[in-house]
């Protein structure tokens, strides 16, 4: 998951390893509560973890590692997410694996992938998994950049079919990409919750690009219907 950003008046390309693993320490957001279980130790990686990836198919996109998706009716894919307190609405399209084995990315850093092989908002148990660019070079900052300012409590909306679900954050934490726990952040277990991702700390470009990931955990309140 590859993107670019202007740096000193140039592009660089950098990799974007929003889940995915690489460097050193990691460090919850000030004023932020615990991680979630989203740090842990792990060798560095760009794949995600086997019981998430199971299976070997063409992708729409491009040819990519992919897994069997849940049982259930399509219309339940999330499309629009919304935190208002950011002012931030953007469309959500659903995003696999990519060649390399990891989750693939919307191009564009106005809108944010869902990974399809995961939960689903409206799904009795697991974590909904939404990610995307901090930035590109061709647009600048996008709107992700503003999750390492939310705070716990904070709400955050998800359109899914004709339904609204209602979250309410309960961690922002940014952590080095070597460290970050990729199982829990996939996890399909548990208590139904979104987790959001995207890159953050220090840009190095001698060091591949952002050195951190930013990673907001919701806990799910209610589905409410739509227009």
């Amino acid at each position: 998951m590859t993107h670019r950003r202007v740096h000193s008046g140039r592009v660089a390309t950098i990799v974007v390893a929003a889940l995915l693993g690489a460097l050193l320490t990691a460090l919850l957001l000030r004023d932020r509560t615990s991680a979630d279980g989203f740090t842990a130790g792990r060798d560095e990686t760009l794949e995600l973890p086997a019981d998430v990836v199971t299976a070997v198919e063409p992708d729409e996109d491009t040819t990519r590692q992919s897994v069997t998706p849940p049982p259930g009716p399509p219309a339940v894919a999330p499309r629009l997410l919304s935190i208002p307190r950011l002012g931030l609405r953007m469309p959500v399209v659903a995003r696999g694996v990519d060649d390399r084995g990891a989750m693939a990315l919307p191009v564009s850093a106005f809108t944010v992938g869902w990974y399809r092989f995961g939960s689903r908002p409206l799904d009795r148990a697991g974590a909904t998994v939404l990610a995307g660019h901090v930035d590109t070079g061709a647009e600048g900052i996008g709107p992700l950049a503003g999750l390492a300012s939310l705070r716990v409590g904070d709400l955050v909306e998800l359109r899914a079919g004709r339904r609204t679900i209602a979250y309410r954050t309960t961690s922002v934490t940014r952590i080095s990409k070597a460290l970050i726990d990729l199982p829990a952040v996939f996890s399909r277990a548990g208590s139904p919750r979104l987790h959001l991702v995207t890159c953050g700390g220090p840009y190095l470009p001698e060091k591949g690009g952002y050195q951190d990931n930013v990673v907001v955990g919701a806990r799910r309140l209610a589905a409410r219907p739509g227009l």
